[in-house]
C-alpha cells in the first residue's frame, strides 16, 4: 500500500517537472520567434523608410538639375 502510494506520487511530482520544464521551453521558443519576428519587421519598416526617403531626395535633386 505505501509502496503504491509513493510510486504514484513519484509520477505526479515526475509529471508536474515535465509539464513545467515543456512550458518553460515553449514560452522561451515562442519570446524567441517573436522577438525574431520584431527585429525582422523592424529592419524591412526602416529599409523601406529609407528605400522611400532616398527616392524622394533624388526625385528632388533631379527636379533642380532639370530646372
Amino acid at each position: 500500500l505505501v509502496e503504491s502510494l509513493v510510486e504514484r506520487l513519484a509520477e505526479r511530482l515526475v509529471e508536474r517537472l515535465v509539464e513545467r520544464l515543456v512550458e518553460r521551453l515553449v514560452e522561451r521558443l515562442l519570446e524567441r520567434l517573436v522577438e525574431s519576428l520584431v527585429e525582422r519587421l523592424a529592419e524591412r519598416l526602416v529599409e523601406r523608410l529609407v528605400e522611400g526617403l532616398v527616392e524622394r531626395l533624388v526625385e528632388r535633386l533631379v527636379e533642380r538639375l532639370v530646372e
